[in-house]
């Protein structure tokens, strides 16, 4: 919007107290359905150069968090060290941490040492000391361990799960408070549920592992639940009782609401899908689509924390080598060749319209923000800069601020608002719809040159006459429909906006 800076002289203390009365949000703060990638610390690890490479793409698509396992079998090989090597980790997490991807740490894979199952009173306490040398070395690159992985599969070759429930929550107890005492502000995750439906065949069901522990006294050692809901060759949104996005919304959730621990949050650190290997892999589309649906239903769902995809590259298959395929080979978003599969793409786009907040409201900066609403009724207000502000759901109120701006109201009937005091600039409208949305003009003066407030009139297609017309026009060529307001009465334009669609507008389309 284009206005005379006496006209923004009057509006400056309106605008400075819309701002002081929205919150300015952290965006760190981990949010349902934001992306990251679960990627098997043993396809990650690779040579220094692949590793580099590997983060710098990370980066270019918008990876907010990185699964990673930290080796117990590793670091502590034989029984009774006398230090526990944490050189074999300290270069990638390093790596990591200096591109701000968060780190996800699983305390994982037993020594040798260690039985099958973890199930001795002393070899819990052993994990114990080692997860909390492990919190203590990685405070602040790593604040989320969730310890171990899928703890209710069973063992390749042995018909138990990998750790009984009981066994599981005598490790909670020993290791969360030892994690705690090193690092009060950790959040500590139950190690990942894979999605069993039922129990069979060395196999717990996730609802009933999961009720065990609380049964066995295990609720105030978790911060929150991290669940692996993988789903194909169906989508999360299929209603299947075996559908793992199906048991996470239902009974896992419903589990955690009956043990009163609502208040936490079920962390998604693995989801994913095979395109080859088995009757089961889906396409690429479908693996994006698979992708898609997980993060936008996530989104809606508050108790959900952060999505996490699994997993980065295909490890390939090669057809001579006389060994059998397996869908774990084709689980990537990127071939083992380095061809990129469609949901590569899916990804970067879901990241850059992830909410930037998540509260009802929300503040600029005074750069060029991009700044994404969420399914609330949002009232953003981009700030100084060059914005871009997508409302996202919801009834939402758009202000561009000064700078030139982009609008999106996107769902919901919105209203896009041009009074803003210190708008220098022209605001574009994208996808303004009638009989929903609205543009808001009744914080303009229609007459900078009188005293008092004079509001705006509408004149339709019609030339200025006096002071607080505003009139609009199509420019067909463009595609697009102008907005122009004289705030003097000289008969030019003092303010500006377009519409990126061409609309026959009417009165009935503002808010006087």
């Amino acid at each position: 919007m284009s206005i005379k800076s006496s006209f923004a002289r009057k509006m400056t203390a309106v605008v400075l107290a819309l701002v002081m009365a929205l919150p300015v949000q952290a965006i760190e703060t981990p949010q349902p359905g934001q992306l990251g990638m679960s990627t098997p610390t043993s396809d990650f690890i690779g040579t220094d150069a692949s590793r580099a490479a590997e983060l710098n793409d990370y980066v270019s698509m918008g990876v907010k968090w990185l699964r990673l396992d930290i080796w117990w079998s590793w670091a502590e090989p034989n029984q009774g060290m006398a230090y526990y090597n944490f050189a074999a980790f300290d270069k990638y997490i390093d790596q990591v941490a200096a591109k701000k991807i968060k780190i996800i740490g699983i305390i994982n894979s037993r020594p040798g040492w260690v039985s099958p199952g973890i199930t001795t009173a002393a070899e819990q306490q052993a994990y114990a000391k080692f997860a909390k040398a492990a919190a203590a070395r990685y405070k602040g690159k790593i604040d989320v361990w969730e310890l171990y992985n899928e703890p209710n599969q069973k063992r390749y070759q042995v018909v138990k799960p990998a750790v009984w429930p009981d066994h599981y929550t005598a490790l909670l107890k020993a290791a969360y408070p030892a994690i705690k005492s090193v690092n009060p502000n950790a959040t500590v995750l139950v190690g990942g549920l894979s999605p069993v439906p039922t129990t069979q065949g060395g196999y717990i069901s996730a609802v009933e592992y999961l009720t065990r522990i609380y049964q066995l006294g295990g609720k105030n050692y978790f911060d929150a639940v991290a669940f692996h809901p993988y789903t194909y060759p169906d989508f999360p949104s299929t209603k299947t009782p075996w559908n793992g996005w199906q048991i996470m919304e239902n009974g896992i959730r419903s589990t955690m609401v009956t043990y009163g621990d609502s208040a936490k949050k079920i962390w998604v650190t693995e989801i994913g899908a095979p395109t080859a290997g088995s009757g089961s892999a889906v396409t690429e589309a479908e693996q994006a689509e698979i992708m898609r649906q997980a993060v936008v239903i996530a989104r809606k769902l508050d108790y959900l924390g952060p999505v996490l995809w699994y997993s980065y590259m295909d490890k390939g298959y090669d057809a001579n080598s006389g060994v059998a395929d397996t869908p774990e080979n084709h689980f990537g978003v990127v071939m083992a060749n380095g061809k990129q599969k469609a949901s590569y793409n899916m990804y970067k786009g879901l990241v850059r319209s992830e909410p930037t907040f998540r509260t009802q409201d929300f503040v600029g900066t005074g750069g060029n923000d991009v700044i994404y609403g969420n399914e609330m009724n949002n009232t953003i207000l981009g700030g100084n800069g060059n914005d871009e502000i997508h409302g996202g759901n919801g009834n939402d109120r758009l202000q561009g601020g000064a700078g030139n701006d982009h609008l999106y109201g996107e769902g919901g009937a919105d209203i896009y608002d041009l009074h803003t005091g210190f708008a220098i600039g022209t605001d574009y409208i994208h996808g303004f719809e009638q009989g929903g949305d609205k543009i808001d003009v009744s914080g303009i003066d229609g007459n900078a040159n009188a005293s008092g407030f004079q509001g705006v009139k509408f004149v339709g297609t019609a030339a200025f006459k006096n002071a607080g017309d505003l009139r609009y026009y199509k420019d067909t060529a463009k595609g697009i429909t102008i907005i122009q307001i004289d705030t003097n009465g000289d008969g030019k334009v003092d303010i500006t906006a377009q519409i990126l669609s061409l609309v026959d507008l009417k009165a009935s389309d503002f808010v006087f």
